[in-house]
């Protein structure tokens, strides 16, 4: 993006209000989520391996007390790996050590 234009999106940008920053990125996530699964998809389950493992990682306090929105994008992961085929049971979330 030439510096002009980069220059006047932060402009537009800095104007908005914070409800409508958080609604923009909001909008932004779910068309990416959609490309994301749009290039995914499969019309029948892959061969799995016998577990999906989401290790759901944050390494500090803070950051388990100030990212809620990584946490909870790390644990809808749980739901991606149902999507793709692996049943509940088969699927392991390793959260035993967020925040250390």
């Amino acid at each position: 993006m030439p510096a002009n234009q980069h220059t006047e999106a932060q402009q537009v940008w800095s104007s908005l209000e914070q409800e409508s920053r958080q609604e923009v990125v909001a909008q932004f996530r779910r068309v990416v989520k959609e490309m994301i699964d749009e290039h995914f998809r499969i019309d029948s389950a892959p061969p799995l391996g016998p577990t999906a493992e989401i290790y759901v990682r944050q390494s500090s306090p803070n950051q388990v007390i100030t990212n809620k929105e990584s946490q909870r994008m790390q644990y809808a992961l749980r739901e991606r790996a149902i999507t793709l085929g692996w049943h509940e049971q088969d699927i392991q979330v390793i959260d035993t050590d967020l925040g250390r």
